[in-house]
C-alpha cells in the first residue's frame, strides 16, 4: 500500500495510508498493509544508510499509529520490510540481523509490544 506514496508530504501520506489501512482491515483480511523500504544501493545508499532510513520510517509509522489510538500489538504485525540485497553477502547478513534486533528491542522497550516477533 505504501509503495510510491513518497510523492505526497509525509503528514498527508501517513494520514492517507492509515485511513486506508484501518478501513481495509475492517473489511478484508490483509496480511501486510505497509511495505517499508527506502533507499537502495542503486541510488547511492550504503547498507547502514538503508538500515537507518528504513527503520526510522518504520518507527514513524508505529508512532503515527499509536497517535491514532491503535494498539501496537494489533497493527505492527501488518508492517513488513523491503530490503535490497546486493553482492556483499556478509554485510547483508549483518544488516538484516541488526535490523531485526534493533526493531525488536525498540518495539519492546519503547512501544511496549508484547507479541512474539515484535519484541
Amino acid at each position: 500500500m505504501a509503495q510510491h506514496a513518497w510523492v505526497f508530504r509525509s503528514s498527508r501520506r501517513s494520514r492517507s495510508l492509515w485511513m486506508c489501512s484501518n478501513g481495509g482491515a475492517a473489511h478484508a483480511a490483509v496480511e501486510y498493509d505497509f511495505d517499508l523500504g527506502l533507499p537502495h544501493p542503486r541510488g547511492g545508499a550504503t547498507a547502514a544508510q538503508e538500515l537507518a532510513f528504513t527503520l526510522a520510517n518504520g518507527f514513524t509509522y508505529v508512532e503515527r499509529g499509536r497517535a491514532r489510538g491503535l494498539d501496537v500489538d494489533e497493527f505492527a504485525p501488518r508492517l513488513s520490510f523491503f530490503w535490497d540485497i546486493h553482492n556483499d553477502f556478509f554485510e547483508e547478513i549483518a544488516k538484516l540481523r541488526a535490523a531485526r534486533r534493533i526493531w525488536a528491542r525498540h518495539m519492546r522497550e519503547r512501544y511496549g509490544a508484547k507479541q512474539a516477533g515484535l519484541g
